[in-house]
C-alpha cells in the first residue's frame, strides 16, 4: 500500500511539473528588472517628466524560446501565471503564440485590452531593447501631450537621412561638451536639412516626432548621460537598421 501511494504521488507531481511548463528564462527576468527600474517615478522622470513606459499594458514575446510576458494587463489570457519576483505587475506564459508579424505594434488588442506588443529577437541586447521600447511608446505619449502641427511637411529621403546625422551629433555633444567643433558640424547639417525641406523649418515635425523620441531612447540606453559608447551605439543602430 505504501509503495502504491508513493508511486501515485510521484505521478501527480510529474503532472504538475508538466502543466507548469518551463520556468521563465533568467535572462528575461533580468530584462523585466530593467523595465521595472525604468518605470519607477524617480527614474522615469529623468527620461522625460511625466512619461511612463507602462502607462498601457505591454506584451513582450521572446523569439529565442517562445516565452511571453504580460506587464500591467488587467485580465491576462488563459495560460499566464503571475511572476512574483519581477517587481512589476507581470504574468508569464511558455506557450502563448506570437501575436504580430512585426517587431512591435501599439494598441493591439490582447484579450480585448489595447496592449503594446514587442517582439525581442534572439540574443537581444537588454539595453538596446529597453531603449527601443521607450522610443516607440513615447510616440503614444506625444500624441496625447504634444500639440500637432497645423500641417505636415514632406521632408523626403535626403532630409530624413540628415536628421539621423543630427541625432548622432547631438548624442556626441551630450557626451563631449568641450568639443565645440561638434556644434558647428551640427549647424551645417541642420542648414542643409532645411535647404532640402524648407517647409519643415516652420513646423519642425521631424524634431517633434522622431527627435524627442530619439532623445528619450538615448537617455534610456545610457540610463544616465553622459556615458561612453552611446554615440557610437546610436550610429551603429542607424547604419544597420535595414530599409528604414
Amino acid at each position: 500500500m505504501k509503495i502504491t501511494i508513493f508511486v501515485i504521488s510521484i505521478f501527480l507531481t510529474s503532472l504538475g511539473n508538466c502543466s507548469a511548463g518551463p520556468a521563465l528564462n533568467p535572462k528575461h527576468l533580468d530584462f523585466l528588472a530593467g523595465l521595472s527600474r525604468l518605470e519607477k517615478e524617480s527614474e522615469a522622470d529623468k527620461l522625460w517628466p511625466g512619461y511612463r513606459m507602462l502607462k498601457a499594458p505591454a506584451l513582450i514575446y521572446f523569439e529565442e524560446d517562445g516565452q511571453s510576458v504580460l506587464v500591467g494587463h488587467p485580465k491576462p489570457p488563459e495560460g499566464f501565471s503571475r511572476i512574483q519576483e519581477a517587481g512589476l505587475d507581470a504574468y508569464y506564459s511558455a506557450s502563448f503564440p506570437r501575436q504580430v508579424n512585426t517587431s512591435f505594434i501599439t494598441g493591439y488588442l490582447v484579450n480585448g485590452v489595447p496592449t503594446n506588443v514587442f517582439i525581442l529577437p534572439p540574443a537581444y541586447s537588454k539595453a538596446g531593447e529597453l531603449a527601443f521600447i521607450a522610443h516607440e511608446v513615447f510616440h503614444t505619449y506625444q500624441n496625447m501631450k504634444f500639440k500637432p502641427p497645423a500641417k505636415r511637411c514632406a521632408p523626403g529621403d535626403e532630409a530624413l537621412a540628415l536628421i539621423l546625422i543630427e541625432n548622432y551629433l547631438a548624442a556626441k555633444m551630450a557626451l563631449f561638451p568641450e568639443d565645440k567643433s561638434l556644434i558647428s558640424d551640427f549647424l551645417v547639417i541642420r542648414e542643409q536639412k532645411y535647404a532640402l525641406a524648407p517647409d519643415c523649418k516652420k513646423e519642425d515635425s521631424l524634431e517633434l516626432g522622431e527627435g524627442t523620441a530619439k532623445y528619450v531612447e538615448l537617455k534610456t540606453y545610457g540610463w544616465d548621460l553622459p556615458q561612453p559608447g552611446i554615440a557610437g551605439d546610436s550610429m551603429d543602430q542607424i547604419l544597420f537598421y535595414g530599409s528604414d
